[in-house]
């Protein structure tokens, strides 16, 4: 099985865990671009690559095959309060990669674009 792994606050994890958020924010960066895609980029056109993420409204896999890369799929997403080894954490479905705008109620800023993790249901938790 394919697992994404994020940290997460509890703030979020908790409203996660209760149904009352379906979507995981994450920046659009270096960091995400490469959990989120599959290839490899220089550092001149991973630039460009983020520049367009930000500012483009076609499918994410259009701005990818652009760029010779491909979305990077997930069976589940692990979402873990913090970073402790003994921390609640929780597993996911996982139901796509998109970028838009975040809720605000959820945390996101306003106007800001940003990778959004789209959750299913909770398969499995370890919340103590």
């Amino acid at each position: 099985m394919k697992i994404l792994r994020l940290p997460i606050k509890a703030q979020w994890y908790g409203k996660i865990y209760a149904g009352l958020k379906g979507d995981e924010y994450r920046d659009i960066k270096g960091h995400y671009i490469s959990r989120f895609f599959e290839g490899k980029l220089d550092r001149a056109l991973h630039d460009l690559f983020e520049t367009e993420l930000q500012c483009s409204d076609a499918p994410l896999a259009d701005i990818a095959a652009d760029y010779n890369l491909k979305v990077r799929e997930y069976d589940a997403v692990e979402l873990t309060v913090g970073y402790r080894r003994d921390a609640p954490k929780s597993l996911f479905e996982w139901k796509g990669l998109s970028i838009g705008e975040g809720r605000i109620e959820w945390g996101a800023e306003p106007g800001k674009r940003v990778f959004r993790i789209h959750l299913g249901n909770r398969i499995t938790n370890t919340n103590t």
